[in-house]
């Protein structure tokens, strides 16, 4: 699957403690809270709302606002992972990207989505 190849590129080396938490996490626990529709737009159950109101409007205009300010950046820091679709976009600019992300479900929900593994 996505999510298990995904996961082996973390535990590759790339970042093995997250590898290992979400793993830990799968194995364990059911994720709930979150859903994500065909047109990768997530529902967040809890508070019974969308995370976009137009995706592809919002994803465009933080895509391009990130690469403005960032011409020459090695790496860029971004909270929050989303549907993934931003950073998989981004990923082409920067040697490295760091992704801060507070919720578990969200990043198991994004690399079931979209192959982040290269």
């Amino acid at each position: 699957t996505i999510l298990e190849k995904n996961i082996q590129a973390l535990l590759s080396g790339v970042n093995e403690p997250l590898g290992n938490k979400l793993l830990n996490f799968i194995q364990n626990k059911t994720c709930s809270r979150f859903n994500i529709d065909e047109n990768l737009n997530i529902y967040d159950k809890t508070h019974n709302v969308f995370m976009y109101e137009n995706l592809e409007e919002e994803l465009n205009f933080f895509y391009q606002s990130i690469l403005e300010k960032t011409p020459r950046y090695p790496f860029i820091c971004i909270y929050g992972i989303g549907n993934a679709l931003l950073i998989k976009n981004l990923a082409k600019h920067y040697k490295h990207l760091f992704v801060f992300e507070s919720e578990i479900e969200l990043f198991i929900l994004a690399l079931s989505t979209l192959d982040l593994s290269e």
